[in-house]
């Protein structure tokens, strides 16, 4: 039997959020079910519910940045069943500094649009 990853996808962008989705159904169909947040609520309704094996965070969201999501979550980004990425198209680097200096919470800050190909290598 072949595991289906459970993915949740942060971003205050719900154009992002379809065609991401889209694109992970298209790529990776029945070895992914997609969850989606775009706020503080309902990342945390997202983070209560369930267990992600991937998570992908955008940095800038109204309301709660992707680094207050890290910092109230670590505990659940951290753990060895769960692989979390930050999304995002910044191109500061003090973004990329601060994200490579978070082994074991985030494994790599990629750029949008996700390479669901890089992906990939996670999962197969």
């Amino acid at each position: 039997m072949t595991k289906v990853y459970k993915l949740l996808l942060i971003d205050d962008d719900e154009i992002f959020l379809k065609l991401a989705k889209m694109r992970f159904k298209m790529k990776l169909s029945g070895k992914v079910t997609i969850s989606t947040a775009m706020n503080a609520s309902e990342i945390s309704e997202q983070m209560e519910k369930s267990q992600f094996d991937m998570i992908f965070i955008d940095l800038n969201m109204p309301g709660i940045t992707g680094w207050q999501v890290i910092e109230k979550y670590k505990d659940k980004l951290a753990l060895p069943s769960c692989t979390a990425f930050i999304c995002s198209s910044s191109i500061d680097p003090k973004d990329h500094l601060k994200a490579a200096n978070m082994s074991g919470i985030i494994e790599k800050m990629i750029s949008k649009p996700i390479d669901i190909d890089y992906i990939r290598t996670f999962i197969d």
